[in-house]
């Protein structure tokens, strides 16, 4: 059972650069690492970071067999975070050598979405939720059931 500081499902993503990844993600998306719990070991380097109660681990190529992005040519997840204003982060974004997959737009389900990979190839879909649209309102062919 994970500590209470530990959500019970969190996710690690790998990155060639761990210090670039960490820099990235704290001044685009505003994560704060847990520099008390940075690890190095001969497997690699793990570091923690948070965004609000949430966790993500940051982990450094090659360690558990795990491969980043640019050396498996894509990846296989998208991580998906709720922000505040999702065009100022797009913004951001950019300018930190993001690629935009997707630009902000709203979505009929009452998100503003977007989809970036960051610099090193890791897919991001960033939300901003707008307003509360009930399922009857939304595309029939899109309704659940």
């Amino acid at each position: 059972m994970p500590s209470d500081s530990i959500p019970r499902l969190n996710s690690r993503l790998v990155y060639d650069d761990i210090e670039a990844a960490v820099a990235w993600l704290s001044e685009v998306v505003g994560f704060r690492e847990r520099v008390e719990d940075r690890i190095s070991s001969p497997e690699g380097e793990l570091a923690w970071l948070d965004l609000g109660d949430d966790l993500i681990v940051v982990s450094s190529a090659g360690g558990h067999g795990l491969q980043s992005p640019q050396t498996l040519g894509g990846c296989n997840q998208q991580v998906m975070v709720y922000v505040d204003d999702i065009d100022a982060l797009v913004e951001r974004a950019e300018a930190a050598g993001c690629t935009v997959i997707a630009p902000p737009a709203d979505q009929f389900f009452g998100d503003r979405r977007a989809e970036l990979l960051d610099p090193e190839g890791n897919a991001w879909a960033f939300h901003q939720h707008l307003r509360d649209v009930p399922r009857e309102e939304w595309p029939v062919e899109l309704r659940p059931g």
